[in-house]
């Protein structure tokens, strides 16, 4: 999918398209977006939506980033923490594959979704992942993430624990210059059902 795709399928669309702009005017001729590029001034009102993420390796991505609204939610500041240590086991490999392919192709990430929350609570949202770099000439191992909350949709099965992505509606590799990945990482509940009758 191209990002104005998107934007139509989001919730929120004038969230992710200012989120968009601020991230295409963070690059040049279809180059990944710099950190230090970045109109803060106009990416200021998401940015208790906002995190930024580090691939130290493979296996571990770390908050670098965690805006107000993503600390509230987990019930913690998860600097330092690692990621992947929130999504549920068996997608964690899934996600892992999909963290690779975003630096790798190079190429965005779009969901929606459900997560379960310590406060008890399932909660509905969609998140826009894309690779950044800290400086032009940096290593390409960054992932900046819009993250919109919309509805609780029911109470967790994981009562006391928090589980990123127990479930979701919709999620695309996202074409931000360099065209989409072949995989389709995770069907939707519909293509599962059917490939497995």
């Amino acid at each position: 999918m191209i990002f104005e795709e998107i934007i139509q399928l989001s919730r929120a669309p004038e969230k992710l398209r200012r989120f968009v702009e601020c991230y295409r005017g963070a690059s040049s001729g279809g180059a990944i977006a710099v950190q230090s590029a970045l109109p803060m001034r106009t990416l200021a009102p998401l940015m208790a939506h906002v995190t930024l993420l580090e691939r130290v390796e493979q296996g571990r991505i770390l908050y670098r980033i965690a805006g107000e609204r993503i600390v509230e939610r987990l019930g913690f500041n998860p600097l330092g923490h690692n990621f992947l240590d929130l999504i549920v086991p068996e997608l964690k490999d899934t996600s892992i594959l999909g963290h690779e392919q975003m630096l790798n192709h190079p190429c965005g990430y779009y969901m929606i979704y459900e997560s379960a929350y310590e406060s008890g609570q399932r909660v509905r949202a969609e998140t826009l992942t894309l690779p950044l770099r800290k400086e032009a000439d940096g290593a390409l191992k960054y992932f900046l993430s819009l993250h919109l909350d919309h509805e609780m949709s029911g109470l967790s099965d994981r009562p006391g624990q928090t589980a990123l992505v127990t479930d979701w509606i919709t999620n695309t590799f996202v074409d931000i210059g360099h065209g989409e990945p072949d995989e389709d990482l995770m069907p939707t509940q519909d293509a599962a059902a059917k490939a497995t009758a």
